[in-house]
């Protein structure tokens, strides 16, 4: 995939605390008491804010977010040094995903990444972790999974990638 200028969509927002999104939730609450924001759109920015403050992607539902994946990430990490063990990241971007994004338009883009953060998800177990880490790029995080379960793992992600064309997304 050629790097270009990150879009300012794309990059990772940067994580709230508690009070700053309580915060911002008062501040949607007001601004629809005073008729400057609809109703919808206030709900939509607050759930938004929510996902982001528990570690999840705000446009793929049930994918986590970069912050969360790199907690996790030293979790993990300390969890074998302590007990030893192994487990597996698998790092992955969309090739050609900016003439996607030129041919469907972002909202087009947006579904494709949608769809494929459904079968990551479909694609592995409950206590990995599946995170959207920027743009395009994905991370997973395999626990208790050696060389060879990682590589089946990918294989079968590739397969259904593969199959996630433009004009066909499953």
């Amino acid at each position: 995939m050629e790097h270009e200028s990150p879009n300012p969509e794309d990059l990772e927002e940067e994580p709230l605390t508690l009070a700053e999104v309580k915060a911002k939730a008062r501040q949607l609450l007001g601004a629809v008491q005073r008729g400057e924001k609809p109703l919808e759109e206030a709900e939509e920015e607050s759930d938004r804010l929510t996902d982001q403050a528990a570690g999840f992607d705000t446009l793929i539902e049930g994918v986590r977010n970069k912050r969360w994946f790199i907690q996790r990430l030293e979790e993990e990490v300390a969890l074998v040094k302590r007990s030893g063990g192994i487990f597996t990241v698998i790092m992955a971007d969309l090739d050609f995903f900016d003439e996607v994004n030129t041919a469907l338009g972002h909202p087009g883009g947006d579904v494709v990444l949608q769809k494929l953060g459904t079968q990551l998800k479909k694609n592995t177990r409950k206590i990995d972790t599946v995170a959207r880490f920027g743009g395009d790029e994905f991370a997973l995080i395999l626990p208790n999974t050696d060389g060879l379960h990682s590589l089946i793992v990918a294989e079968r992600i590739l397969m259904t990638v593969s199959q996630l064309t433009p004009k066909n997304p499953q």
